[in-house]
């Protein structure tokens, strides 16, 4: 009687011999052998070719533990992400994790069940916790379309209570926080972090994309910045309005960094802004948060029409777009009234030819910098604009200018 392997199916003992039957491609192999190794071996090798070599791959993940599993995945995709950094300091954090000491193939839902409490405890917020659940789950991905490990299943599939997704920030300016704000920014003896921050507000151009401006981005004729990498790993065109032009032109320049615009880092940046906020006593209010001050602003001046809205932003979600735009219940008690929402009480650089801008007021409060004296209105011909300085003949940062306060 013939007697069946429990843990290989297609191999059955005949008498004294091994018999091995298997399917590869539509076709039925069988064959005797005299020992159970050889019909083992014989059977694995067709086997993994029925398969898509996923026996040599099992193999292959038996000897993966989660630590090197997220380091082989960082290595081949993270690293090559816009975002490497906070990726690698996110697969650093998850490799001293308890459970990043097991198999891979051991792991189970009840260790990221117990991962998502710790975080939790330890004071992270759902949407910082709902980042590494994102870095997991893609690595996971990854591993089965890329590694051809079919067989990986997903811990991460069967969790219960997943962390929830963030409700988004509502942050604009306050009261007299852009008084206060500006008188901070004159102090500041970054020279860049001010028209940093104007253009930033005016454009609702990322941080991280205004520093990646050269010279060569800017198209002062057609009005508008070319952003060579977005955050959706795809470019795009920023318009510009007149003051974002003027702003440029008063940024200073230095010979031997010519090509960029902001010769400076995030870090620096974000050093300078914290100091500038302690200054002015303002609190919660982040670099990011001057994307939703400027996003609000030109909803209100192009009327609520999203379209025109998306094209400043970049936004190709009105979902996304809805996170940005922040109302206060003033703007909501108005159009109850039924009066015109107005951008700003007032329009304070409309003697100098500019219209109704989101960085017109902190623009207008500048400490002892003056916008030009005579109004300027940039038309279609050439000889009415006044190209972008190249040279180094123009502004340079004051002496004793390069600190990151």
């Amino acid at each position: 009687m013939a007697r069946k392997s429990k843990q290989h199916p297609g191999i059955r003992q005949r008498g004294a011999r091994w018999q091995v039957r298997v399917c590869v491609n539509g076709e039925h192999l069988a064959k005797s052998f005299a020992t159970h190794t050889e019909a083992l071996e014989f059977y694995l090798e067709h086997k993994d070719q029925a398969t898509g070599g996923s026996v040599a791959k099992r193999k292959e993940a038996e000897k993966l533990t989660f630590a090197a599993f997220l380091e082989r995945y960082y290595t081949e995709y993270g690293s090559r992400k816009r975002g490497r950094r906070q990726e690698q300091n996110r697969v650093k954090r998850l490799s001293q994790e308890p459970f990043a000491a097991k198999k891979l193939l051991e792991l189970d839902t009840h260790d990221f069940a117990a991962f998502i409490r710790r975080r939790r405890e330890g004071g992270a917020s759902d949407p910082t916790i709902r980042l590494d659940i994102y870095l997991i789950n893609h690595a996971y991905n990854y591993a089965r379309t890329e590694w051809g490990y079919k067989f990986l299943r997903n811990p991460l599939n069967d969790l219960e209570r997943k962390p929830a997704m963030s409700k988004g920030r509502f942050r604009v300016f306050q009261g007299n926080e852009e008084e206060r704000l500006a008188a901070a920014l004159a102090e500041c003896r970054t020279p860049y972090l001010e028209p940093f921050i104007l253009f930033g507000i005016d454009t609702t151009i990322r941080p991280r994309e205004v520093l990646d401006l050269t010279w060569e981005d800017l198209h002062e004729l057609e009005r508008e910045a070319h952003i060579r990498l977005g955050k959706d790993g795809e470019p795009r065109f920023a318009p510009l309005s007149l003051l974002a032009i003027e702003i440029l032109r008063g940024i200073p320049r230095e010979p031997e960094s010519a090509h960029v615009v902001f010769p400076t880092t995030i870090n620096a940046i974000q050093c300078a802004w914290k100091k500038a906020l302690k200054r002015a006593g303002i609190t919660n209010l982040r670099l990011t948060d001057l994307r939703h001050v400027g996003a609000t602003f030109w909803s209100k001046v192009f009327r609520g029409d999203i379209f025109l809205l998306q094209k400043v932003t970049g936004h190709k979600q009105v979902k996304t777009l809805e996170k940005y735009v922040n109302y206060t219940k003033g703007d909501v008690q108005a159009a109850m009234d039924g009066q015109a929402p107005s951008p700003t009480p007032a329009n304070p650089l409309a003697t100098l030819g500019f219209q109704p801008s989101p960085a017109g007021r902190l623009y207008a409060l500048r400490g002892t910098r003056v916008v030009s004296e005579e109004p300027r209105v940039v038309s279609k011909e050439p000889g009415n604009v006044i190209p972008f300085p190249r040279d180094a003949a123009c502004k340079t940062a004051p002496p004793g200018s390069t600190g990151s306060q």
